[in-house]
């Protein structure tokens, strides 16, 4: 793939919430680029190029457990490229068909997304929680970084 560039930022964030985020807002940069805006969560391609992307993400419920059953819940992760989705990262699902069944999310988990695409200059990415329907408070913590290869 060749080395890294020094284009590209570091961030990590945390926060509590029961409705979706799009994108997530309010990072702390560990290693900070001028093209990657904090405040609105918006990281603007500033050449073509190969880049990796890279996020560690830790979830838990505030408060009780998640609905049983789920039906077709699937609170998420994602990381978007405009309006194109490029990578996604599902709560995990615990089922177990024993005695009526039972269908819920983990209480809590540790989800990693990682790819490597090809962006163009003024492509917007984004990362988002986007709940489908989850009424229950996520507490999250997500690394999050972004990196050119030259």
């Amino acid at each position: 793939m060749g080395p890294i560039s020094s284009e590209g930022f570091s961030a990590y964030t945390n926060f509590t919430v029961s409705t979706d985020v799009k994108p997530i807002k309010g990072w702390s940069t560990n290693f900070a680029s001028l093209h990657f805006d904090q405040n609105n969560g918006i990281y603007s391609v500033p050449i073509n190029g190969k880049y990796a992307i890279y996020a560690t993400l830790t979830y838990g419920f505030q408060l009780g457990y998640p609905p049983n059953p789920l039906g077709s819940i699937k609170p998420k992760f994602t990381i978007y490229r405009n309006s194109e989705l490029l990578l996604i990262s599902l709560f995990p699902r615990i089922t177990f068909t024993v005695e009526g069944g039972y269908d819920s999310l983990s209480t809590g988990a540790n989800l990693s997304m990682v790819g490597v695409f090809e962006l163009l200059n003024g492509d917007k990415l984004s990362m988002n929680y986007e709940t489908d329907g989850l009424t229950n408070s996520v507490v999250c913590d997500i690394y999050w970084s972004i990196y050119c290869f030259s």
